[in-house]
């Protein structure tokens, strides 16, 4: 060999030296970073706990707003589209990333365990706390008579978007660093007091419980310890085969089908989706037609506050909202024909552009992650990089699409034929946001634009706003991209 060869060969050795121990040291900085991440979310944006009846509890919040004069600081809930979604997400990743790992995870299923009977108790009890606020009133809160007004039926999907309550930070609010809270369930939010659930609530829900559907099965719970002393939940759940006893006396929880639980919950919210209460009424909109696709509430008989559909919103989208209930549940779920085009929610995801959907379009990605299509991935991929409707310049955009889609249809980076060049800028681009994320949490003054939103997944073009501010935020974004980027790219030979 010549010197020029030898001298080749000694660099290239030098940087592969380098190189890989960089990447191992980059990896194991972003684990770190992921479980103080995990721990900042329990110390300081929820609160875990066994009385999972109890109002409030096993619920994340959103964003603590730290003031100068520190008895106005506040802890808010938000309005739920990022709460429980990217919690169950995160929640269903990291206990699959666990076992497949061969590494301990029950305070993983515990958590899991909890924020599935808080969307339970969610489903009980918010007819019965409308009853309570049109009988009695919001100004005498008492949690136990106020789950007295539960009718047979209102298991039924519709839920508030929290039940976090003045009682619940009476009882818990020690846990918290600030003195105020705010949610769209207390009598002191005036405007969205008791506010239910919008269509989109529902389909980013969909998205986390379409994770636990596919990624986690039958898990034993004998050792959780858990109150979980309703007369409605356990019954229901022992007769459809999703909670399992030893004991048909006091049915104490021996094994939980998370699988069927989620698939439960999917079946619920699109059924109560299609209402026949509101189809002869006329509602103005893009579609001038009447609709079973309306968002009502049940105990008012009136639209839900915000995101109905009363703007035909939901009929728009209805057949995307069925192909991918259907694609998690694997039954029929459609009530009444179809007064849409079945191509039109197809035509609405593939060209955003022409049908001006502008904040539907992130509604379209996140039904289509769970319908298998030949070319959906690389939509979402194009759309990631290339169509931003809020015109922010900033890229990529509702980049956890891709890889939800990967990870719900098992398959992995590996496996879908993108060349050598496409694979590494793939993977360059989820290093890059897994990396520059701050070691303390993403916050509006943090100094990294792009941890800079409540949630940089479903709010992109909040990122920088309120950089005037002190704002933190539960970094559940973070902790999602992290765990489907290591299922999608990392953890493929034990899939």
């Amino acid at each position: 060999m010549n010197k020029k060869t030898n001298r080749r060969i000694f660099i290239g050795l030098f940087i592969f030296t380098i190189t890989i121990p960089i990447y191992a040291q980059t990896e194991q900085a972003n684990l770190a970073k992921y479980w103080k991440y995990r721990d900042r979310l329990r110390s300081k944006f929820i609160v875990v706990s066994e009385n999972v009846m109890d109002y409030g509890v096993n619920i994340p919040a959103s964003d603590i707003y730290y003031k100068s004069d520190s008895t106005k600081s506040y802890i808010c809930w938000g309005d739920g589209n990022n709460n429980m979604s990217h919690y169950l997400s995160v929640l269903a990743t990291e206990l699959w990333l666990l076992k497949h790992n061969n590494k301990d995870y029950t305070t993983t299923l515990k958590e899991l365990y909890f924020a599935m009977l808080a969307l339970e108790r969610l489903d009980v009890y918010s007819e019965s706390n409308l009853r309570w606020k049109a009988f009695i009133g919001p100004w005498i809160e008492n949690d136990y008579w106020e789950k007295q007004f539960v009718h047979l039926g209102d298991i039924n999907g519709f839920m508030l978007r929290n039940d976090v309550t003045d009682n619940f930070w009476k009882k818990y609010g020690n846990h918290f660093d600030v003195n105020i809270f705010s949610s769209n369930f207390s009598a002191s939010n005036t405007s969205f007091f008791m506010e239910e659930n919008s269509q989109d609530v529902i389909e980013h829900t969909m998205e986390g419980l379409g994770l636990v559907s596919k990624l986690i099965g039958k898990e034993s719970v004998v050792n959780i310890n858990c109150n979980f002393s309703d007369i409605y939940v356990k019954p229901r759940l022992t007769k459809l085969g999703i909670l399992t006893s030893k004991s048909d006396i006091n049915l104490s929880p021996d094994s939980i089908d998370f699988s069927l639980w989620a698939k439960d919950f999917v079946k619920r919210f699109i059924h109560y989706m299609q209402s026949d209460e509101v189809y002869r009424k006329h509602f103005g909109g893009i579609i001038p037609f009447s609709t079973h696709w309306i968002l009502m509430n049940p105990v008012t008989k009136k639209c839900v506050m915000e995101g109905s559909g009363s703007d035909s919103g939901v009929a728009l989208i209805s057949n995307g909202i069925i192909k991918a209930g259907e694609a998690i549940t694997g039954e029929k779920l459609r009530i009444y024909p179809s007064k849409v085009s079945d191509n039109l929610y197809n035509l609405a995801f593939k060209y955003p552009w022409i049908f001006q959907l502008g904040r539907e379009d992130n509604k379209t990605r996140s039904l289509a992650i769970h319908v298998r299509g030949n070319k959906t991935f690389a939509k979402l991929r194009k759309l990631r990089d290339h169509y931003n409707p809020h015109k922010t310049g900033h890229f990529p955009i509702y980049e956890h699409f891709p890889l939800m889609y990967l990870v719900s249809h098992n398959l992995n980076y590996s496996e879908i034929g993108l060349s050598n060049n496409d694979y590494n800028s793939e993977k360059t681009l989820y290093q890059g946001l897994l990396n520059s994320a701050p070691i303390n949490g993403p916050a509006s003054n943090c100094g990294i634009y792009d941890w800079t939103s409540t949630s940089r997944c479903l709010w992109p073009e909040n990122l920088g706003k309120k950089s005037d501010q002190h704002i933190e935020y539960n970094g559940l974004d973070y902790m999602m991209l992290y765990n489907l980027y290591q299922i999608a790219f990392l953890n493929t030979e034990k899939r």
